[in-house]
């Protein structure tokens, strides 16, 4: 039963106002006796880093549908809103039925003030707020309790939210590769076939910027790009170019047998020779040393298992020994997917840390397919591969077994050409057609 409460005192108000909207050609106008709010959105939010006033991101609040429980008057959103969202000041749109009018009780008595849509309200003194809604005729009105919760730590849930942008200046291009440097700032290196453009952002992937400053760049350029003491580098037409912001480039020449940079550690740069052969660099590109592999493994069959294509790596802290890196770096040689591992050492760097091969044929049960736009990120203590498609795979033994994992599985309708984890450890990921998603955790 629809609880509705009968009114007398505020009669007088209600007809003043509704008098003071009825021009002098006006003749008439509808009443009618309903109390429903049948909508209520929140307006833009902002995230901050827990226990700072350091912003992280601002987001639409339209994302966290409120959910309204007509039988019982409440009002609330069933996902909680992002760690450290402030709820101090929520902008909420509120949808009534036949025009009814809204008012919000105070936080300190017992009376109303109407709501004004563009006026903020405090959620975070009280666990609920009453908001009142007043049949247009003034015959009765109904209290809605209304609630908003905000995620007390991040927990296990995920989502891909709607785009966070949808823009000319990403879409269309064949291949892509989207890195995070220092900051808030991303870039995305975009070939389309016959040179790599720049796409800059400074917002974590919100708004995006062509630089007028970036090089000129080979088509082949977007797969080198690698991250190293937040620093992109990357190989083009025999240089080594550097950037750590897309707009200011430093370049040196690269030695000539380089093919392409597939991957860093915490002091080196790594690059497959045209030879198909493995160097490091300590010196950022300066001058390069060849790799040592397994125990085991010939230099033969090394060169065999690096003829690859589709490389993509990432590099995350190794949790077995003090001050080394895990660096994982996965390709394709066509028919099978190809797997290598250095655990790096970079106090001090250890030149004979040693690569080693993953198997991934027959006697792999859980082997990783053959992924096209390969996209590899450390996210959530885990290893994360994306491709084509939309499914994602997960390796939570460092690179040995990989399982789909439906929890990640990319937005649909589109191609997604990358992946990466931007500066405040989110996933991002853009589609063929220039949208940007940000995976939200809950």
């Amino acid at each position: 039963m629809k609880k509705y409460h009968y009114v007398f005192g505020m009669l007088l108000s209600m007809s003043i106002t509704l008098s003071s909207c009825l021009g002098e050609g006006s003749s008439e106008v509808s009443l009618y006796d309903d109390a429903v709010i049948t909508s209520f959105t929140l307006g833009t939010l902002t995230q901050y880093k827990p226990g700072t006033d350091e912003v992280v991101t601002t987001f639409s609040g339209s994302t966290y549908p409120m959910s309204i429980d007509q039988l019982n008057g409440r009002i609330f959103n069933r996902t909680p809103l992002p760690v450290g969202t402030r709820i101090n000041d929520v902008l909420c749109t509120i949808g009534t039925l036949n025009n009814g009018a809204v008012a919000l009780q105070n936080l300190t008595d017992e009376y109303f003030n109407w709501h004004n849509s563009s006026v903020g309200v405090d959620f975070s003194k009280d666990s609920t707020r009453t908001f009142r809604i007043f049949a247009s005729d003034a015959s009765c009105y109904r209290d809605y309790k209304v609630k908003i919760t905000v995620a007390s730590s991040e927990g296990t849930n995920f989502s891909w939210g709607d785009p966070v942008a949808d823009t000319t200046l990403l879409k269309g291009f064949s291949d892509m590769r989207l890195v995070a440097i220092s900051g808030k700032r991303m870039l995305a290196l975009c070939g389309d076939g016959s040179q790599t453009v720049v796409r800059t952002s400074s917002d974590n992937g919100t708004t995006w910027n062509d630089p007028s400053t970036a090089p000129a760049l080979a088509d082949s350029a977007w797969a080198s790009a690698v991250v190293k003491d937040s620093t992109l580098y990357l190989l083009s037409n025999g240089l080594i170019y550097s950037t750590k912001n897309g707009e200011e480039w430093n370049s040196t020449t690269a030695a000539p047998e380089l093919k392409q940079l597939v991957a860093t550690s915490t002091g080196e740069l790594f690059a497959l020779c045209k030879d198909n052969t493995l160097q490091a660099s300590a010196d950022n590109g300066l001058s390069w040393t060849p790799q040592i592999f397994e125990e085991g493994l010939s230099a033969d069959s090394a060169k065999t298992l690096l003829n690859m294509k589709d490389i993509a790596s990432t590099t995350f802290n190794y949790p077995a020994s003090y001050h080394a890196d895990y660096v994982l770096m996965v390709g394709n040689n066509g028919n099978n997917t190809v797997v290598w591992r250095k655990i790096a050492h970079y106090d001090p760097i250890k030149a004979t840390d040693t690569w080693s091969n993953i198997p991934q044929e027959g006697i792999n049960k859980f082997r990783l397919p053959v992924r096209h736009h390969l996209s590899l990120v450390h996210f959530d203590d885990t290893v994360l591969a994306f491709a084509d498609g939309t499914s994602a795979f997960q390796t939570t033994d460092q690179g040995i077994t990989w399982k789909n994992n439906s929890t990640y599985a990319l937005p649909l309708g589109e191609p997604i050409r990358c992946v990466a984890v931007d500066g405040d450890g989110r996933l991002m990921a853009i589609s063929q057609g220039g949208k940007v998603y940000r995976g939200i955790k809950y």
